[in-house]
Formats: structure tokens, C-alpha cells, sequence
């Protein structure tokens, strides 16, 4: 069952706010679990949809499967080995920006990567929240895209991406655990999936979420080819 809003909240999971996550990043008090407080921390979130990820227990229940194998067995993206490499393709493909790893004849979905990034800024966003609060999370959210590199177009995905991780911790109240957390980001980003691989022939185009839901596309040109800051 799936966690609901709690009315009362637990003592252990009082959000801590400013002056907790000050001490965390000191690192004079210890951080709530999975809280994306430093860049160890934020590639650990971005590297759990990864087959080859080794700390599967912090976002995943056990025996359940993850980010990267459900992409494989419900979507058709591929999976096989690279022989010089002995690397699943997936995961290579997380790698750039521009690599191509699609199920077959759907040039119209979301790369990996383009998944990957979604689900970063979603979970990290979550966890945040989870534990600081919301509007900690949302400050560190402002602080993260005043830092990058994006374009307008690359931080209006991330917002957006942002809010709906917002709105999950929302409904799954902060006594969530981040396993629960991880598989509702996923659940989200495989219901915006279904709806993306449900178009007509006619409908489909490349670099367009639907409406509602995640934005699953980065910044792409008039030809439908990935956009980089580069």
C-alpha cells in the first residue's frame, strides 16, 4: 500500500529546515536519508536508475526491480550487452547527451538520458522536501539551476520536474521512506511514458511531454535532436 499525507507527524520525521540542513552540509549533524545535500549524494540519485548500480537497497525494496530494468522489460528499450565493453547499452547510453537507445521503431521517445535527468530532478527534489521541507527543497532547487549551464528551456524542465516531485512528497506524506519515494517517481515517469507511447502514428513528434505529468524531453531543435550547452 502506498503511503498517504499523515495527519500527526512522527517525531523522527520532523522536517529539519535551515539551520538542520546547515549542519548537515558542516557535517556537524547527520542527514536525513538520501537528502541530496552533496554532489555524492546527487549522483548517487541520478545513478540509481542504472542497472549496474550497486547500493540498490537505498532506493529499492528488495527483489524488486529497478529504474533501468523495468525501461528494458515493460518499454522495449534495449538492454544487450556491448561485447568490448561487457556493459549493458543502457547504461552506456546514460553516458551522452546525444546517444540513441530507443525501443524499436519509436524515434519519438525519450532517451535514457533524457529519463534519467527527469527522474534526478523529480527524487532529488522529493527526498529534499522529505527531509528540510519545502521550501528548503525549493531553495535548493534555485541554488542548483542558478549554478548550472541550462538554457531557459533546460530549467523550465527542471522546474517543472521539481514541481511534480514536490507534489509526490505531498502525497506521500514526509514518513515516506525513500525506497516508497523512489517508486512513486518511477510510477510517474512510467504513467507520463505509457501515455507518450499510446500516440497514433499520426500524433507522434519528437521533444513534447504531454501535458501534465513529468517533462520527459530535454531542449531539442527544430529537427527533434537533443539541444547541448556545450
Amino acid at each position: 500500500m502506498e503511503p498517504t499525507a499523515a495527519q500527526s507527524v512522527d517525531p523522527r520525521f520532523e522536517q529539519k529546515g535551515i539551520f538542520g540542513l546547515l549542519g548537515d552540509v558542516l557535517g556537524i549533524t547527520t542527514p536525513p536519508a538520501g537528502a541530496p545535500i552533496t554532489a555524492a549524494r546527487q549522483e548517487a540519485i541520478r545513478d540509481s536508475s542504472s542497472t549496474e548500480y550497486m547500493n540498490r537497497a537505498d532506493f529499492y525494496d528488495p527483489g524488486t526491480a529497478n529504474f533501468g530494468e523495468r525501461l528494458m522489460l515493460e518499454y522495449g528499450y534495449p538492454g544487450e550487452y556491448d561485447p568490448e565493453t561487457n556493459r549493458e547499452i543502457f547504461d552506456m547510453a546514460f553516458g551522452g547527451r546525444h546517444a540513441t537507445v530507443l525501443p524499436p521503431d519509436r524515434p519519438d521517445m525519450p532517451q535514457p538520458q533524457e529519463l534519467r535527468d527527469a527522474r534526478q530532478h523529480m527524487l532529488g527534489t522529493a527526498l529534499a522536501a522529505r527531509g528540510y521541507g519545502e521550501g528548503i527543497a525549493g531553495f535548493m532547487g534555485s541554488v542548483n539551476e542558478f549554478l548550472g549551464s541550462g538554457t531557459p528551456a533546460d530549467i523550465a524542465m527542471d522546474t517543472r520536474n521539481n514541481a511534480v516531485g514536490l507534489d509526490l512528497l505531498r502525497q506521500a506524506g514526509i514518513e515516506a521512506t525513500p525506497q516508497q519515494l523512489t517508486r512513486l517517481v518511477d510510477d510517474a515517469i512510467f504513467k507520463q511514458l505509457d501515455r507518450i507511447m499510446s500516440r497514433t502514428p499520426q500524433e507522434r513528434y519528437n521533444g513534447r511531454s504531454p501535458a501534465g505529468g513529468p517533462d520527459l524531453y530535454l531542449p531539442r531543435d527544430e529537427r527533434g535532436r537533443i539541444v547541448t550547452t556545450q
